[in-house]
């Protein structure tokens, strides 16, 4: 997959665009319920396909890796999320509301519970889930192995299936939400050994036929489960409406991001592959940034009109949204650095030891 890396990071970067749009759509748009039904299942396809079994032969390697890639971006964007928590209680307090900061205690403490839902949990519940995925991953991978089946693979996928539909059935329950995200990332693992099952089938551009179907595909299988249950899906609030075709548009909605994603150039492609090679960062700074445009607008994109309106007034907002992110990408970078180098001179002091 190395010649064509470049579409997986534009693949990501248009990923991060739906985020940002989809957030800033109403809950019963149509787009809403379109992008919903396969953004997240992207960004845990997409890291299926990267996922090195050969690399991450032990337990140890992988919760080293993975802690460095995931947990410390998480660490810098709960940081950046609970300045901002501070600042919002400063300005209440100054208003005479009392007992707040209790509140900014829970969410110090939410840091580590994670715990979606609650006042115990900041606000990346996805950092987390895809932490517990590739545990989940090593764990299906690895057990696999040692039962020696015949087809590695075919062990892996029914694996996967068995913990997605564990997920399926705990979400259908309604229980209540579990910490790190543990119970989506039992739904969200299928999608991430599709990937890993599947990269090759990416090496060669899929067909603009194809291209076509994956897209009409999508989009019916989304309005027509949002139709008959009643429910637009939602990984973040175990809301999957029926699972086959919860399913089937989430995988013909991949199919599309990647067969367009394959197909962009020129400087469109050098910025959404600029914001996949981001994707976290710019994950984690959306709801922030969209806050701020709002705020700087003085809320005149969030006023009613037509149809087409609503969307181009979105389209703004998740532009200035972006582009107000990237002014403080490199702040981000500077304390993930930081925080890296200092896990580096602990590393090199107990190997001395």
């Amino acid at each position: 997959m190395g010649n064509h890396i470049k579409w997986l990071d534009i693949a990501k970067g248009m990923g991060i665009v739906s985020v940002f749009w989809g957030h800033t759509l109403f809950k019963d748009e149509i787009w809403r319920i379109w992008i919903y039904s396969f953004h997240m299942p992207l960004f845990f396809f997409l890291s299926g396909i990267t996922y090195n079994e050969i690399k991450y032969d032990k337990i140890k390697k992988l919760l080293i890796a993975k802690s460095k890639s995931i947990l410390i971006p998480y660490i810098v964007l709960c940081a950046i999320e609970l300045i901002d928590s501070f600042l919002t209680l400063l300005y209440k307090s100054f208003y005479g509301e009392k007992n707040t900061y209790f509140i900014l205690i829970k969410k110090i403490i939410g840091i580590i519970i994670g715990l979606r839902g609650t006042d115990w949990y900041c606000a990346f519940w996805f950092l987390l889930c895809i932490f517990v995925v590739y545990v989940f991953m090593y764990v299906i991978i690895n057990s696999v192995r040692k039962i020696k089946l015949y087809s590695i693979k075919i062990g892996v996928f029914c694996g996967s299936v068995f913990m997605a539909t564990g997920g399926i059935v705990y979400a259908r329950l309604r229980l209540p939400y579990l910490p790190w995200a543990i119970d989506i990332a039992l739904v969200a693992v299928f999608f991430t050994v599709l990937g890993w099952e599947t990269k090759m089938l990416f090496v060669n551009r899929i067909d603009s036929k194809l291209m076509l179907l994956f897209a009409v595909g999508s989009i019916g299988f989304s309005l027509l489960n949002y139709y008959r249950s009643g429910v637009s899906i939602d990984m973040y609030s175990n809301r999957y409406g029926y699972s086959i075709f919860f399913v089937l548009s989430a995988v013909f909605g991949i199919s599309f991001v990647i067969a367009v994603a394959q197909r962009i150039n020129g400087r469109w492609g050098g910025i959404l592959e600029h914001i996949g090679k981001n994707s976290l960062y710019y994950y984690g700074v959306n709801v922030l940034t969209l806050k701020i445009v709002g705020i700087l607008t003085f809320g005149l994109l969030n006023d009613g009109g037509s149809e087409c309106v609503v969307l181009m007034k979105c389209l703004v907002k998740v532009v200035l949204a972006i582009g107000i992110s990237s002014m403080f990408l490199p702040g981000f970078n500077m304390a993930r650095n930081f925080l890296l180098d200092i896990i580096k001179k602990m590393e090199k002091r107990s190997k001395i030891k």
